[in-house]
């Protein structure tokens, strides 16, 4: 026993004691008063109503399968569990539900196969070896009599079936327990793995049926030697030195036309102690294998593999899988099994997508309503999650009307299932504690917190300490035994398994949330307010690429983080009374749900027309360019279109590899690069359908792909460095043929002979791929040391002594590292971009958007022929369809910079062509864009949906980040004005709020609009006169005491400024002080030449302007 499991023991021990002190129950005790519990929150007509619509939908889809010729097995089966115990509309009927099962055994339906033995228990309990039982009880079927042996004999084949063709995790169990316990069952089993040796020692014919002799005797091989190892905990499986011949028994089966031999061969190769890795660092080779057979037995017809090839990278490469290859797999399961794991894979993949052809809350909802009334498939040791899920949904109001008692009862539904997903658990206790449910009895809370620590899972137990800790510490409930001093052990539990799972890279988002909050109050941990803001930025990180239950705790983290932020300022009380006026004014709880609320909000203007609108007619044009004069650029683009199946169009992996092959042969500087993406790997996991050509190993994907990097890192390619970095990091087969090719070039350079042989370009060639190698492998813990760095600059040197192409690049990469590590940024050295422009001035371009990018950024466009160069630069960069620098392109257009005219329409056009082609997302970031489209439609466009399309983008911004409000106010202000589908005006208010709380420098802006708002007649059901004056003051406030730091936002305030005191919002009428805040406004125009976002200052400028002309023209305007 390990530390960490003697401190959950202790724990435990700790746990009983308390539920014995406070309550005088047992364990068993606690557990049935705690399904009592979760019944009061139970509502049967949601359940009746699900499990009805699933019954239709079953019928249906049989009924469409006689029609059709066509068997859906799994239709059956799933009603036949429905007839079993009586769901829904349905009574209970065994002998329907025998008939549905035996339909779907007759298609070799492997949990059919299960649970129709579970028939015959209840029509003859004689098969579990009760032989005392009065036969007269049972009903029998047309008068048959039931031979006691002879169905023990078909149950026991049944069991094996399900268990080698499904995994059957039930099976497997039941099997071992009464092969361990009954004599009929040991014999059985004996009996029927020698006949199964004998079979295959006599078989004529190899085929199928062989196939599934030699896969039923590969399980049972695995089986019998697991029944001589003594389990673990419930959750942590033994490994087991599984029979060598059991592997080739599996492979044999799947080469004879079994695939569910290939899933076998994975799934027992993962706890098999011969086949586990070592290694402390990268993806361990064993799971690559694991994903191979994973993968292979599903593209041979397995389907329920594809769900265990998902778990496996979802879970084991993380890092590297694709997001989108992990939906499409989860699908692909669902094509003919429709299991409630497989239904929650699909739901959550959907929660994580960013692009918007992932999904919506909607479909989310539909899966999650479908998996709770489903089976699970028993073939993954999943929890039953689409409970969690579905309430969270409930009660945060995603996709659905906020509804305490529906998340309820499904929080409910999922103890009473027995599915031990504690998390329900603890959301469940937290409603109660938090008085949003009735009955309220807080006694109740507090048993189902405590009854999560039955299971001593860290993971699950954690958070229930850290309510119970607070609980205990806030001296409320003293009445009933929970004394203050008792708090200390739960937050000791509660940190120590925290700072577990973050050191085992288990931890999510709540866990290291809510181990911020324990430093920033001091429970049981250092008040460290440091460690406690450390912790909140790294909770931050999960809002992307996370499901929404982390994006919540995000959030959460985000909140908190701006209270620390602004805690000492003498006005933030008054700042947080008036917030908390306007939750109540907005029946919200929390302001966590207020920003959860508005995530539902926003993400309904998500619109896949408006992305096909200006999607498309970027990709007709690419075809009249094809179809005409094509160049570099049109195949490139063309090729990343049909490899990522981006604007919709087909995805054909071999028609983009010979775009992107034309490209590159022209010498596009960015195809080779993207050529690596079209390479896969079965020990990966990557499905053939998916790319241009598979590899079948990691070692020999290693070597195929560093000489492709190596390729692209030759001409020019700063995207090579960081990629090279990542794949040594995660596969030890990359670690080998690095060390391999720096190996051979260093003994081909100590070989005279073979130096002679090389001619003078290869020999340069030579020496900057050793020297690039040298400072990938070395760079260690973000450093490189003196010696290694002088080693590489020899190299370099020697490629220079050899006349060398792109030697400036490679010495650049250098300086890059080197001036990144000591300086702790990501940004681009000068002394990299001195090496870059070297490479510019002999005319290759592939640099030039590096250079004009860096000038941009930095600020540095202060002169017209240097305001030329850059913009000639991003012309240059744009026309080889570099999307940071067409995205840099398009904002001079929209801020009229570098000498530029403004011009919205370049603009719009040159912006949507960013996003559209914004192939690689990890490496440039264009979301930035987000605002600007946005902006843009929403002032300057003719367009007839231009408010749909700015409501898009605003969507788009939101859904990915926390740190900026402006979009917020823009889709604020489109509600507000009622532009936009909603007519409910309270949305405007919710969304104008949750800007607040991002406490940008936008605060003064959104209280003067909440002033507007409250104080308007024509909204008699949000007027607030009392409301609109605090607004009003806060924004005079922020407006004139905290200063805006960016010349756009002081720019903006001084305008509203000049509002507020010509109309008198909120303080004494001042035209005169009017005229003096126009008049700093209009002068902003003057500084703001050089200025990215300068556009925002040019529009406020120009309204100033105007609001000067009203008031010398004496008629004073009033909106």
């Amino acid at each position: 026993m390990d530390l960490d499991d003697q401190w959950l023991v202790s724990q435990y021990e700790c746990f009983e004691k308390e539920i014995a002190d406070l309550w005088q129950l047992s364990q068993d005790e606690l557990r049935d008063q705690v399904l009592e519990i979760a019944k009061n929150y139970l509502c049967p007509e949601i359940s009746n109503q699900l499990y009805n619509h699933a019954i239709e939908k079953c019928q249906q889809s049989i009924e469409s399968a006689v029609s059709t010729d066509q068997p859906n097995p799994h239709a059956h089966f799933q009603l036949g569990y429905y007839y079993q115990f009586g769901h829904g509309k349905l009574t209970v009927d065994l002998n329907k539900a025998k008939y549905h099962y035996e339909q779907a055994i007759q298609h070799n339906h492997y949990a059919a196969m299960y649970q129709i033995c579970s028939i015959y228990d209840q029509l003859s309990p004689e098969v579990n070896g009760n032989h005392n039982v009065n036969n007269s009880i049972i009903p029998q079927r047309n008068n048959e009599k039931i031979d006691p042996n002879k169905l023990l004999y078909i149950k026991i084949k049944m069991y094996i079936k399900a268990a080698a063709n499904g995994l059957h995790e039930k099976a497997i169990r039941d099997l071992r327990s009464h092969y361990l316990q009954h004599y009929e069952w040991t014999s059985i089993i004996d009996q029927l793995k020698a006949q199964y040796e004998e079979q295959i020692e006599t078989a004529s014919t190899k085929d199928s049926n062989l196939g599934q002799i030699y896969n039923n005797l590969g399980f049972l091989e695995c089986f019998l030697e697991w029944c001589q190892v003594v389990e673990g905990d419930e959750g942590d499986e033994p490994l087991v030195d599984f029979p060598q011949q059991a592997f080739e028994y599996f492979l044999m089966a799947g080469e004879l036309g079994v695939p569910s031999g290939y899933m076998n061969y994975a799934f027992y190769r993962g706890y098999d102690i011969n086949c586990i890795d070592h290694e402390t660092d990268g993806i361990k080779n064993n799971f690559m294998v694991i994903a191979k057979y994973y993968l292979k037995a599903a593209q041979n017809g397995c389907t329920i593999s594809w769900q265990k090839l998902y778990d496996v990278l979802k879970i084991e490469f993380k890092s590297s899988a694709s997001k989108r290859n992990l939906l499409r797999y989860a699908h692909n399961g669902l094509k003919h099994h429709r299991f409630s794991d497989i239904l929650f894979a699909v739901a959550n993949s959907i929660m994580t997508q960013d692009d918007i052809e992932g999904g919506s809350f909607s479909q989310v909802i539909q899966y999650l309503e479908e998996a709770v009334v489903a089976c699970h498939s028993y073939a993954t040791d999943n929890l039953r999650n689409e409970f969690l899920y579905l309430g969270f949904m409930y009660e945060q109001g995603l996709g659905v009307q906020r509804d305490n008692t529906k998340a309820a009862h499904f929080y409910a539904w999922s103890i009473t299932t027995q599915c031990e997903c504690t998390l329900a658990v603890c959301r469940l206790a937290k409603l109660i504690e938090k008085h949003q449910l009735y009955p309220h009895n807080i006694t109740h809370a507090i048993k189902l917190y405590e009854s999560t620590m039955l299971l001593i899972k860290q993971d699950v137990t954690s958070y229930a300490q850290y309510r119970l800790g607070n609980m205990f510490r806030s001296g409320r409930y003293k009445t009933i035994g929970m004394l203050p001093d008792m708090a200390e052990y739960h937050y000791d539990g509660t940190s120590n398994a925290m700072i577990s799972l973050m050191l085992s890279g288990k931890a999510t988002g709540a866990h290291i949330y809510h181990l911020a909050k324990m430093h920033a109050i001091g429970c049981m941990v250092d008040p460290v307010i440091e460690k406690a803001i450390g912790l909140y930025r790294e909770t931050l990180a999960y809002f992307q690429d996370s499901d929404y239950l982390d994006r919540f705790y995000a959030i959460k983290a985000k909140l908190q983080l701006e209270g620390i932020k602004n805690c000492d300022r003498l006005d933030y009380k008054e700042e947080i009374s008036l917030l908390h006026d306007e939750l109540a004014s907005l029946k919200l709880p929390s302001r966590s749900k207020l920003l959860m609320n508005v995530v539902d909000i926003i993400h309904k203007y998500i619109s896949i027309n408006v992305e096909l609108n200006y999607r498309q007619p970027i990709y007709d044009k690419l075809i009249t360019e094809l179809n005409d004069q094509p160049n570099a650029t049109t195949y490139y683009h063309l090729g990343n279109l049909y490899f990522r199946g981006k604007n919709f169009q087909h995805f054909e992996p071999a028609l983009a590899m010979e775009y992107l092959s034309k490209a590159h042969e022209m010498n596009h500087p960015l195809a080779k690069f993207d050529m690596l993406h079209l390479y896969g790997c079965q020990e990966k996991g990557d499905d053939k359908s998916f790319f241009y050509k598979i590899t079948k190993s990691a070692e020999e994907s290693a070597e195929v792909e560093l000489l492709m990097i190596l390729d692209a890192a030759y001409q020019c390619d700063r995207r090579a460095l960081p990629f090279i970095r990542k794949r040594l990091e995660l596969f030890h087969a990359w670690k080998i043929a690095v060390d391999n090719t720096i190996k051979r070039y260093k003994n081909d350079l100590i070989s005279e002979d073979k130096i002679k042989s090389i001619s003078p370009v290869n020999l340069a060639r030579l020496y900057l791929e050793l020297g690039y190698l040298m400072m990938v492998k070395n760079f260690d813990k973000d450093h490189l040391s003196e010696n290694i760095i002088s080693e590489i600059k020899n190299y370099f040197k020697k490629a220079d002594s050899y006349n060398g192409k792109n030697v400036n690049f490679f010495m650049g990469q250098l300086y890059e590292l080197v001036d990144s590590s000591e300086r702790k940024s990501n940004n681009i050295s000068q002394r990299a971009i001195n090496y870059y422009e070297q490479i510019l001035k002999t005319g290759n371009l592939h640099l030039s958007s590096v250079i004009a990018n860096y000038y941009v950024n930095e600020g540095n466009d202060i002169n017209h022929q240097h305001n030329h160069n850059i913009f000639d630069l991003l012309q240059q960069s744009y026309q080889l369809g570099f999307t940071d620098a067409t995205g840099q392109l398009s904002m001079i257009y929209l801020d009229g910079r570098c000498g530029i005219t403004q011009n919205f329409e370049q603009f719009i056009q040159l912006a949507e062509a960013t996003l559209a082609a914004s192939y690689d997302t990890n490496n440039v970031d264009n979301n930035y864009l987000y605002y600007h489209l946005a902006f843009t439609y929403y002032h300057y466009s003719h367009a007839d949906d231009r408010f749909k399309r700015a409501a898009h983008f605003c969507a788009l911004d939101i859904s990915q980040q926390l740190k900026d409000g402006r979009t917020r106010c823009l889709v604020a202000k489109m509600l507000e004005k009622k532009y936009l589908s909603s007519n409910d005006i309270m949305d405007a208010i919710k969304v104008y709020v949750s800007a607040l709380y991002l406490n940008d420098d936008l605060s003064g802006y959104i209280h003067y609009r909440l002033g507007k708002l409250r104080s308007n007649l024509k909204e008699i059901e949000i007027y607030n006169l009392s409301l609109a004056k605090q607004h009003f003051l806060r924004a005079y406030h922020y407006m004139i005491s905290v200063k805006a730091t960016k010349l756009t936002s002081k720019c903006r305030d001084m305008y509203h400024l000049g509002r507020m005191f010509q109309y008198g919002y909120g303080i004494d009428r001042s035209i005169t002080t009017a005229k003096e805040w126009y008049q700093k406004c209009l002068a902003c125009k003057q500084n703001s030449t050089n200025i990215f976002g300068r556009h925002l200052v040019t529009y406020y400028a120009k309204k100033a302007g105007k609001q000067l002309d009203i008031i010398e023209q004496n008629t004073p305007h009033y909106q």
